[in-house]
């Protein structure tokens, strides 16, 4: 005989405050999801809990995440809403969203419309999960003057895993390093497009810039192969920052 669990609203805040590590396996999710269903130790029958129920449980943990980022409510509305529902479906390789599981994602926009805020979140959210979709999230300006103080750096970011660089165009002029002028980021992008076949090697990108744009700070050859790296995803709206 099988137990069917109708989550609630209750469940699911209870559920959400308990760490993703801590969860072993699906059995033990049924166990923990049951107890708070019924108060008592669940029997020795199966437990059945519907993909639904599971993947509403896991948007709640992914909004807990996000309004830890913002620091108050993460606002979904109908500029974003789609965006980040895809954005989910994407990072949790759910293969009927619209983004290309193989490609990085290349989030633009208009400044304080919630792009930096959207990946950090998907970035917390995965990494407390040990998603193998989680990543690093650096700032192209914090890239470029760690590769100033230690050149070593860039084969750091180069083969760090997948990576989201943050702001790209807001670095500002090319490096000096050993005496010679290179735009780190450049290379570091070039590289990892050598490298984007490879597994936990995706690059996602967050610019206030359109591509067009992007051709003052960085080669034609590395903005061409960005059709090959990235799903390009324009998010609309008004600055965010200005309404709180």
């Amino acid at each position: 005989m099988n137990s069917q669990i109708a989550l609630t609203d209750e469940i699911i805040n209870e559920y959400s405050k308990i760490k993703p590590t801590e969860i072993k396996s699906f059995g033990e999710l049924s166990q923990i999801l049951l107890n708070m269903y019924n108060g008592k130790e669940a029997p020795d029958d199966e437990i059945e809990i519907s993909e639904l129920d599971l993947i509403k449980i896991e948007k709640h943990r992914f909004m807990e995440y996000a309004n830890n980022v913002v620091k108050g409510k993460f606002d979904i509305d109908n500029n974003n809403r789609e965006i980040v529902a895809n954005l989910f479906k994407y990072f949790t390789a759910d293969k009927s969203g619209d983004y290309d599981l193989n490609k990085g994602i290349f989030l633009q926009g208009k400044t304080g419309i919630g792009k930096s805020d959207t990946l950090q979140s998907f970035q917390e959210y995965l990494h407390a999960k040990k998603s193998k979709s989680a990543f690093y999230m650096f700032t192209a300006r914090e890239i470029k003057l760690r590769c100033i103080d230690t050149p070593k750096q860039i084969s750091y970011f180069i083969n760090i895993g997948n990576l989201c660089i943050d702001d790209l165009g807001t670095e500002g002029d090319m490096n000096k390093i050993y005496g010679n002028k290179i735009n780190v980021i450049n290379d570091i992008l070039a590289e990892r497009y050598r490298n984007r076949n490879l597994l936990y090697s995706k690059t996602h990108i967050t610019t206030n810039f359109t591509l067009q744009e992007l051709k003052q700070f960085y080669d034609n050859r590395t903005l061409d192969r960005f059709q090959e790296m990235f799903t390009r995803i324009e998010m609309q709206g008004e600055n965010r920052r200005l309404k709180h």
